[in-house]
């Protein structure tokens, strides 16, 4: 009986609440098949236009980062009255560079790598290419770290002059010479924009630093070009 007495107790609720439904309700209030298919033309056509901006602009900033800068006419050996001095004894590497290009963090991180792997083989310069009127850029904080780098010395390129005649157009050129001065490489020493990780252009410097043989006298150059105004890569950064 108690069974029997629930049952019709629910059963009259719900033929309650469908008199209700139907007396209160009108059918423009409820969804058709039709609403239904326009919302969904609508969201799959949002979604399609918002993959087609992350995509583009995922392609557009890998584009960036794997293109590389130019490079000037290089000489063959040392230039003559250079503002480094020459060391005989070992090969010698000189690294053309804007004091503000975001860039050149990951080349100075390469560079360090350079110098522990190769030990005593290498001499060092880093050579900031600082436009005249700029001093005050010479202190700054790409200028510090390549300074803390053991064995790695530091000095202004004014007006970029010895940037131009180590062929260097884009920050972070690296060339190699051997004890006779001889240019056994030119190239970056990443492998893409601000980009940290081995690379063939870290590898080769490593190795031909001890006249090792099988390895690339050329890789690109990932960076800003050293004719950057400064003002201009600070509105970008």
């Amino acid at each position: 009986m108690l069974r029997a007495s629930v049952l019709h107790k629910c059963t009259h609720l719900l033929r309650r609440d469908y008199c209700f439904y139907q007396k209160y309700v009108p059918l423009c209030w409820l969804p058709t098949p039709s609403l239904f298919r326009t919302h969904s033309l609508q969201i799959a056509v949002a979604f399609a236009l918002w993959t087609t901006v992350v995509v583009g602009g995922f392609r557009s900033l890998i584009q960036y980062e794997v293109t590389s800068g130019a490079a000037g006419e290089l000489p063959a050996e040392w230039p003559a009255a250079a503002p480094v001095v020459f060391d005989g004894t070992k090969s010698n590497l000189v690294m053309l560079a804007h004091p503000r290009c975001p860039c050149t963090r990951a080349s100075l991180a390469e560079l360090v790598k350079v110098m522990t792997q190769s030990g005593d083989a290498i001499k060092a310069t880093v050579l900031f290419a600082i436009p005249r009127g700029d001093s005050a850029w010479e202190q700054g904080k790409l200028w510090q770290t390549a300074k803390n780098i053991p064995g790695v010395q530091v000095s202004v390129d004014r007006d970029g002059v010895w940037a131009k005649r180590f062929g260097a157009e884009t920050s972070g050129h690296v060339v190699l010479f051997d004890r006779h001065g001889r240019v056994v490489f030119r190239g970056g020493i990443t492998g893409a924009r601000g980009h940290e990780g081995d690379n063939p252009g870290e590898q080769a410097v490593i190795n031909l630093a001890f006249a090792r043989t099988g390895f690339p006298d050329s890789t690109p150059v990932f960076g800003c070009a050293l004719s950057t105004p400064i003002p201009q890569l600070d509105q970008n950064r």
